[in-house]
């Protein structure tokens, strides 16, 4: 069995991991993709630290793909393609998730980063709705 996000420990983590599972469904990228959850796993590591972006295929294809029962290289192709899709299908709500215009394909490490930045956005402004 790979990661399942669901079973991850606390209720913001869990929150966040349901809000990239959300942008990437949007972005057209569906979770029957061997892709969708190499990501969400990568995702969730660089929540975890996000010193592995700084280490990508040590930290995060490596830390995936163990998380995931996979290869690193097969993560890396799988989250390539994943990019690609979502590139390809969204680019417009792509870009509203990283929060700054994009006129390229992003690399995998910089959609990594604003999925998880996103989720980082999307928990903060719950508990500020919550305590307002």
């Amino acid at each position: 069995m790979g990661f399942v996000y669901s079973q991850v420990a606390g209720e913001v983590r869990r929150q966040q991991m349901e809000r990239v599972a959300t942008v990437l469904t949007r972005l057209g990228v569906p979770r029957t993709y061997r892709g969708f959850e190499a990501t969400m796993a990568a995702v969730w590591l660089v929540l975890e630290d996000e010193e592995c972006l700084h280490m990508v295929t040590k930290r995060i294809y490596m830390g995936a793909a163990k998380l995931c029962g996979q290869s690193h290289s097969a993560v890396e192709r799988n989250i390539r393609t994943v990019v690609k899709r979502a590139w390809e299908t969204n680019p417009i709500y792509l870009a509203e998730i990283a929060g700054y215009p994009m006129s390229l394909q992003p690399i995998p490490s910089e959609f990594i980063d604003a999925l998880a930045t996103d989720a980082l956005r999307y928990t903060a402004r719950s508990k500020n709705d919550v305590t307002s």
